[in-house]
């Protein structure tokens, strides 16, 4: 027995597989134990589209016609702290500044832990599978040093991360998709539009104005739609399902 509280509820101890004490890099010992817990598999019948931004990190949107606008608090906060570390490196406080890029550091990720588990449970109440716009070589096809200085800070990958693990232990399905001109492309008609600013959209064709973030969301649900992911994934965890139960 030890007088400790873990960050979260532990698991059944039947399910205990192994155990493992470790020193870690500031000489603290830590307790890690692993356990093998069956995973319930959900059989979706909703979509959910995330589109990854420098603005909003994470515009939501799913089938059911729901949407959310998360993390627009980390922008702030990765600005805040280049200001300050510009401020600090003018007087060359170089131990200040390394302080507080670990500080900047964990704020950033426990942010970005609750957004994750937002989008979890959002897709597990809802039985919906994830559908995310797939961002490889997004910093390189950026047009201009400023936007890919911004684009190279923004931690789409540490999101992504998160989202992807903590669904599978959901028992939810994640899928990436090539979001290829989601931003200029209009999710009623398909036209090409204009991005008036750079949070709003407009389409000549059918007049719509939109929120540019929340138009490509649901251009990422759309294709999801029309590439049938949605069907292959009902598919996939039925099969699953079953070979448990044959079990």
């Amino acid at each position: 027995w030890l007088p400790i509280k873990p960050h979260k509820r532990l698991p059944d101890f039947n399910l205990l597989k192994d155990s493992l004490l470790v020193k870690n890099r500031k000489g603290n010992y830590e307790l890690r134990l692993i356990f093998d817990i069956p995973v319930r598999r959900i059989i979706p019948q909703n979509i959910l589209a995330i589109d990854l931004g420098e603005r909003t990190i994470a515009t939501v949107c799913d089938s059911l016609g729901k949407g959310a606008f998360l993390g627009k608090d980390i922008r702030g906060m990765r600005r805040h702290y280049a200001w300050l570390r510009k401020m600090l490196g003018r007087k060359k406080l170089l131990k200040k500044i390394k302080a507080i890029g670990q500080k900047e550091k964990r704020k950033v990720t426990n942010r970005l832990h609750e957004i994750s588990n937002e989008i979890v449970l959002w897709a597990e109440r809802t039985k919906a599978i994830i559908v995310l716009g797939d961002l490889k070589g997004i910093r390189k096809s950026a047009k201009g040093r400023v936007m890919r200085r911004l684009l190279s800070a923004v931690p789409f990958y540490k999101l992504t991360h998160m989202i992807s693990y903590k669904a599978e232990q959901h028992g939810l399905q994640v899928f990436r998709i090539d979001e290829s001109y989601t931003s200029k492309q209009c999710h009623k008609c398909n036209c090409l539009g204009t991005r008036d600013k750079q949070a709003s959209f407009s389409c000549a064709n059918c007049g719509m104005q939109y929120n540019a973030d929340l138009n490509g969301a649901r251009n990422i649900l759309n294709r999801a739609r029309e590439q049938g992911i949605l069907a292959g994934a009902m598919a996939h965890a039925q099969k699953i399902a079953l070979t448990e139960r044959l079990r």
